[in-house]
């Protein structure tokens, strides 16, 4: 999350009239967006450059909120590098075609040729990560909405 959000703070200092929409829910108490908002106000973004979406618990109620109070207008969507083949795809389907601006690449450096066959705990996370967004694009797949 926090790298989303400097990439997102970064980009909304260089394109002067811009707003940040901080978008993400919460099972119980404060939402990842208010947290988001909290930390944004800290490092210089003025409160009205801020509109929060508290309640979507997916992507694809995220897209829908963005496409209510964007329209057509131009748009960056910030999110991790993995999960942004299945946003773009969203938001393509909806009818919005946005600058992807992704972050938090899960390759890193190349390491040993030894090194590719022993599984570490990093790996097997990653996998995780590679899975869920596999499944996840499965499911809107097969939803019809992407």
């Amino acid at each position: 999350t926090l790298a989303r959000l400097i990439e997102a703070i970064s980009l909304h200092h260089q394109l002067p009239h811009t707003k940040l929409i901080l978008s993400g829910g919460s099972e119980s108490g404060i939402s990842d967006a208010e947290y988001m908002k909290m930390m944004a106000l800290q490092l210089g973004v003025e409160e009205r450059d801020v509109i929060l979406e508290t309640t979507s618990k997916s992507t694809y109620h995220e897209v829908a909120f963005v496409k209510e109070v964007c329209g057509t207008a131009p748009i960056v969507v910030v999110t991790s590098a993995v999960h942004m083949p299945r946003a773009m795809a969203l938001f393509h389907k909806a009818g919005l075609y946005p600058i992807a601006a992704p972050v938090g690449h899960l390759a890193r450096e190349i390491r040993e040729p030894l090194f590719y066959v022993v599984p570490t705990v990093d790996s097997f996370y990653r996998t995780g990560i590679l899975f869920y967004e596999f499944f996840a694009t499965l499911k809107e797949a097969i939803k019809g909405r992407v």
